[in-house]
């Protein structure tokens, strides 16, 4: 809960907090916060609720940031990491690219400017390759490729990030 006009924090739903006035929005997991901070922590603190309290409770300002219309995904999981490529490569959320990289939304992917046609063969949908040597006969699919993966010969590659120490499989988008 916190005051929509100071932003101030004043509390969680479930507390002695007056709902006259009072706005309540979710908290996503990220925060900011000063040095002093560092000296209300116990080994003990697991929620940020009773760190805020105490905060409070010494004068220092806690204060909640209201951001609409933001796109924000928990990446902790493979499919999640590889679902925020793929609404890059739906444009569902607008990101942009480093200038070595091109969304190609017509074929679902995004590939380095610098992969030849040929190359550009072997990547299907739904693929985000920052490799600009793609092996013959390689193929990808739903996958992503970081830049200086190990890609081998006739290698076919589905639903797996791969890099230069390895690739992991994920059940898929």
């Amino acid at each position: 809960l916190y005051d929509p006009d100071s932003g101030d924090y004043l509390g969680t739903s479930g507390g002695s907090v007056q709902a006259k006035g009072v706005a309540s929005c979710d908290f996503i997991g990220m925060a900011f916060y000063r040095r002093e901070f560092l000296d209300i922590l116990t080994a003990e603190d697991f929620s940020v609720v009773p760190i805020w309290s105490r905060a409070r409770e010494r004068g220092l300002q806690v204060k909640v940031m209201l951001v609409e219309d933001l796109y924000w995904k928990d990446t902790g999981t493979l499919d999640a990491y590889a679902k925020v490529h793929f609404d890059i490569i739906d444009g569902t959320v607008d990101l942009r690219l480093p200038s070595w990289l091109n969304l190609d939304s017509v074929h679902k992917r995004v590939v380095p400017v610098s992969l030849s046609r040929e190359a550009a063969q072997a990547v299907g949908e739904y693929v985000w390759c920052e490799e600009n040597r793609i092996p013959a006969g390689c193929r990808l699919y739903n996958s992503i490729i970081i830049r200086s993966a190990n890609l081998q010969a006739g290698m076919t590659i589905e639903n797996a990030i791969v890099g230069p120490w390895g690739s992991v499989a994920f059940p898929g988008v």
